[in-house]
């Protein structure tokens, strides 16, 4: 009778082992955790800091349904997927504001924004430096167009990049 005791005693330390050892584990692992999510929130925190967007040059035609603006990369960031900008705009002394997506190739919506051209700061030189990229010091040059109607005589656009940054600038619309 005394071995059966024996071999429960046994039983209950590898049951409590096996538990501790997945305390131990689930407590690494939570940390493990913590440690990439409070990594990844500082990279982007990092990224968002180093951003600088400005907006100058709009010009358009209210009649033609369309304007244009540039967007400086004034960071020291670059924004890779230009795809990911957020243009919105706000006509002022009405109630009609607008999200413009943007315009993949083959697409034609009622409303989108495109990019016309990115150059850099040396004269001459496109978007050789990474393609398709707005790196630090380059200008894309945005059309933004909406084949209905602009219906005020002046635009509030904001141009917002993926990280969260934006710029945004305010216009009065010719004709």
């Amino acid at each position: 009778m005394g071995f059966g005791s024996v071999i429960a005693t046994a039983l209950s330390v590898v049951v409590l082992m096996a538990a501790g050892f997945a305390i131990v584990s689930g407590i690494t692992h939570s940390a493990d955790s913590t440690g990439i999510a409070l990594k990844d929130a500082s990279h982007r925190t990092l990224h968002r800091e180093h951003t600088a967007l400005t907006i100058s040059n709009l010009t358009g035609s209210r009649s033609g349904g369309y304007f244009t603006f540039n967007l400086d990369n004034a960071g020291t960031e670059k924004i890779d997927n230009i795809s990911r900008i957020d243009v919105i705009a706000r006509f002022v002394n009405t109630d009609y504001a607008l999200w413009f997506p943007y315009r993949f190739a083959g697409t034609e919506p009622d409303y989108c924004w495109e990019c016309v051209n990115i150059t850099s700061l040396a004269p001459g030189i496109g978007d050789v430096v990474n393609p398709g990229m707005l790196d630090p010091g380059e200008t894309m040059l945005l059309k933004v167009q909406d084949s209905k109607y602009f219906p005020g005589n002046s635009v509030w656009v904001q141009a917002t990049a993926p990280n969260g940054v934006s710029a945004s600038y305010m216009w009065a619309i010719g004709n």
